[in-house]
């Protein structure tokens, strides 16, 4: 699915210590087919109102540290985001973790649950490690969800 109107504006932040998070970022930035979404790789918290200054739509990512935690130097920039967001912009949540930890890419729920009290989260993303050819179609679905708010396969199997 490709996000080819013009008027929007996506936004990605990402942050990344391995690489992993990064990669993953950049597939999203490839697969949504949009000319403009710049891959934002461990923003200053300073930054971040002027790179949501007009987000129509935000994918925001981070690995899972320790049993699952956000990395603690995320979290001025997930208060900054908090700040500058404006209500009505998607969300989408991803990031990638080891399925070694119990609780697999625990960042992205904790993110998604902290994020959810302020904006609408459409869509999460789970990766294990670095991203595969195989994750392809759960970074589209992804995308879908996050710009339709419905999941193509759950949708379909009704």
């Amino acid at each position: 699915m490709a996000l080819t109107n013009c008027n929007r504006r996506p936004v990605i932040l990402c942050y990344s210590q391995t690489g992993n998070t990064a990669a993953l970022a950049e597939q999203i930035r490839e697969l949504a087919g949009h000319p403009d979404p710049a891959v934002h790789l461990n923003p200053h918290p300073d930054d971040i109102k002027t790179v949501m200054n007009g987000a129509t739509s935000l994918m925001i990512g981070t690995y899972s540290w320790g049993d699952g935690q956000i990395p603690e130097r995320f979290l001025p920039v997930l208060e900054a985001v908090i700040t500058h967001m404006k209500q009505d912009v998607p969300v989408g949540v991803f990031g990638t973790g080891d399925r070694f930890y119990p609780s697999f890419c625990g960042a992205v729920d904790e993110l998604s649950a902290r994020l959810s009290e302020h904006v609408d989260v459409l869509a999460t993303l789970k990766i294990e490690l670095m991203p595969q050819a195989g994750d392809t179609n759960a970074i589209r679905s992804f995308l879908h969800q996050l710009h339709t708010g419905t999941d193509p396969i759950t949708d379909n199997d009704s």
